[in-house]
C-alpha cells in the first residue's frame, strides 16, 4: 500500500501538522485540536509550548496537566503566589521571560534552584521612567544570570531613558538585543554595545526630542555602519522625529548608506531595516542623486532589506547586488531602476514580498520591467506616503504589475479603486485581500470582491457603528475584523470573524 493511500487529511504524519500549525494565524490554532485525535496529539507540544494568552485562572490546570510540554513562561505569571510551583510542575522549561520589575533577584534564585533545562533568558524592562534597578542589583542579575549551566541565549529587551552598564555583561552570550532609548543615551549604550562580544541580533529604536537638535553633530546619529560586527545577522535601526538646523541630511543619510554597503561586514547580515523619520516634512522620494557605484560583490546572505527610501539610483543597485531577497520595503513611491539598460538586469527570482507606498508615474508605461524585475512576487503591502504630482494611488495598475500576486494590504483609504473594478479586463486571482474602510468608502467593498473570484479571506479594518453597515454580499469568503499592520509589515492582529 502507498503512503498516498495511507495518509490522508485525516492522519498525515506528525512532522507535518507541527508545520501546519506553525503557520497557521494564531486565531486558528486552537481549532486544529479539535480536529480528531491524531490532530489533537500531533499539535499537542507546539500548542501547549508557551502559556502565553492563557488566562491566569486555568494555568494551575494547565500546567498541572500538560507542563511536560511548556517550554516558555512569563516572569509575571508569579503573581498569583504560584512562580515556584510552575517552575517545579514544568521540568524542562527552556525559555524564561524576565520583567525586571517583577522581583528579579529572587526569581532568578528560585530559578536556578530548582529548574536546570533554562538556556534561554529574555531581560524586558518596559519603562521610559528612571532604571527600575540600580547598578549594583544590575550586577546581582547578570552574575545570578551567568550561572545558569546551560544558557546559551540572553535577549535583552529595555525601554528606558538611559542605559544600564553591568560589569559582566560583556561576558555574557547577548543572542538578541533589543532596546528603545531616547537619544541622551546613545553615547552609553554605543560603549555597551562594543564590549559585547558575540550578538546575532540588534533592534535599535532611537527617540529624539521634537525640537531641533542645534548641538548634536550628525555623525553622532546612530547609522548602520557604526554598528556591523562579523557575528550580527539582524539589524532593525528605527530613529524618530530627528531635525536640526544644518540644511539638507539626505546627503548624510546617502552617504551613511555607502558607508554601510561598503563595511565588509554587511555580507554577513541575513536582514536590514533602517528607517529614519527627520522633520520638517519628510517630503523627498530620493537621496541619490546619481549612479551609485557597482563592484562584483553579490550580498547572498541578505533575504530582507526594508529602507526608509530606495529610489531609482538605490533601486538600481539593490537588485545588482542583494540577489537573493525574499523581502523589500521601504517607505517611499516603487520606481524604476535608473539603468541604460534595466532589462539586462537579472531579477530577484526569490523576491515573495513587497511594501511600498503608491506607484511613481513612469511605471506605467513600464509594466513589462516591472513584471521582468520582480517575477514572483506574491504578496504586497501598499503604505501610506504623502501624494505628489509624481506617483498615482491607482489600483488599476496592480495586476499588470504584480501578476503573480494573492495577497495584498491596502493599508489606507487613499487608494483608487474606481478603474481597477470597471474597467479590468482581466482576472484577479487574488485569494486574500485586507481593505481599511470607513463611511465614506463602504460602499466599494461588493462590487470590488465580486471582482476577485479566488478571493477567500478579507480582512477589514474598519471604523463603523456595527458589522451590519459592511453588508457583504458574498457568503463563500470568510470575513475578519482586524487591527493595523505593524508599520512596515504585513502583520496584522484578528480580533473576531464578522460572518
Amino acid at each position: 500500500m502507498s503512503k498516498s493511500e495511507i495518509y490522508n487529511w485525516s492522519n498525515p504524519p506528525s512532522h507535518i501538522l507541527a508545520k501546519v500549525y506553525h503557520y497557521s494565524h494564531d486565531k486558528f490554532k486552537p481549532n486544529l485540536r479539535l480536529v480528531n485525535k491524531h490532530w489533537s496529539t500531533s499539535v499537542k507540544s507546539e500548542f501547549f509550548y508557551s502559556l502565553e494568552g492563557v488566562e491566569d485562572k486555568h494555568i494551575m490546570n494547565i500546567v498541572k496537566k500538560y507542563g511536560n510540554f511548556v517550554r516558555e513562561l512569563d516572569s509575571y505569571r508569579y503573581e498569583n503566589g504560584h512562580f515556584e510551583e510552575y517552575i517545579q510542575l514544568i521540568p524542562l522549561l527552556q525559555k524564561f521571560y524576565l520583567d525586571l520589575g517583577s522581583r528579579p533577584v529572587s526569581l532568578l534564585t528560585q530559578l536556578n534552584s530548582i529548574n536546570k533545562s533554562i538556556h534561554s533568558i529574555e531581560l524586558c524592562c518596559n519603562s521610559f521612567d528612571d532604571l527600575l534597578l540600580k547598578d549594583h542589583e544590575w550586577d546581582t542579575v547578570f552574575q545570578l544570570v551567568s550561572t545558569i549551566q546551560d544558557i546559551e541565549i540572553l535577549d535583552f529587551y529595555i525601554a528606558n531613558t538611559s542605559i544600564p552598564s553591568p560589569n559582566i555583561l560583556p561576558n555574557l552570550p547577548v543572542d538578541k538585543f533589543k532596546l528603545w532609548s531616547s537619544s541622551d543615551a546613545t553615547l552609553n549604550f554605543m560603549n555597551l554595545y562594543k564590549n559585547i562580544k558575540h550578538i546575532n541580533s540588534l533592534d535599535w529604536t532611537v527617540r529624539y526630542p521634537e525640537t531641533q537638535n542645534t548641538f548634536i553633530k550628525r555623525s553622532a546619529i546612530p547609522a548602520p555602519n557604526q554598528l556591523l560586527r562579523s557575528s550580527l545577522k539582524h539589524l532593525r535601526l528605527w530613529i524618530y522625529d530627528y531635525s536640526d538646523d544644518k540644511g539638507p541630511i539626505e546627503p548624510h543619510l546617502a552617504s551613511e548608506l555607502l558607508n554601510t554597503f561598503k563595511n565588509p561586514f554587511f555580507s554577513n547580515l541575513r536582514s536590514l531595516e533602517w528607517h529614519f523619520w527627520w522633520s520638517p516634512n519628510q517630503s523627498t522620494s530620493k537621496i541619490f542623486h546619481e549612479p551609485i557605484p557597482t563592484h562584483n560583490i553579490k550580498w547572498a546572505n541578505l533575504t530582507k532589506i526594508s529602507l526608509f527610501i530606495i529610489d531609482e539610483y538605490l533601486m538600481t543597485y539593490i537588485v545588482q547586488h542583494c540577489v537573493n531577497l525574499e523581502e523589500m520595503n521601504f517607505n517611499s513611491p516603487l520606481v524604476l531602476p535608473n539603468h541604460d539598460n534595466p532589462m539586462s538586469l537579472s531579477p530577484l527570482i526569490y523576491l515573495k514580498k513587497m511594501l511600498f507606498g503608491s506607484l511613481d508615474l513612469a511605471l506605467i508605461d513600464n509594466y513589462s520591467l516591472i513584471n521582468h524585475l520582480f517575477p514572483n512576487v506574491v504578496t504586497l503591502n501598499l503604505y501610506y506616503i504623502e501624494k505628489t504630482y509624481e506617483v498615482t494611488r491607482d489600483c488599476y495598475h496592480i495586476p499588470f504589475l504584480f501578476p503573480k500576486v494573492n495577497f495584498i494590504i491596502f493599508e489606507v483609504i487613499e487608494y483608487e479603486f474606481d478603474r481597477l473594478i470597471n474597467e479590468y479586463e482581466g482576472v484577479l486571482n487574488w485569494e486574500e485581500l485586507y481593505l481599511t474602510i470607513d463611511s465614506g468608502n463602504v460602499d466599494f467593498i461588493n462590487p470590488f470582491i465580486e471582482r476577485l473570484p479566488k478571493l477567500k479571506l478579507l480582512y477589514i479594518q474598519y471604523h463603523l457603528e456595527s458589522d451590519d453597515d459592511l453588508n457583504i454580499s458574498r457568503k463563500d469568503i470568510k470575513v475578519f475584523r482586524v487591527g493595523d499592520p505593524s508599520p512596515l509589515t504585513y502583520n496584522f492582529y484578528i480580533y473576531d470573524q464578522i460572518n
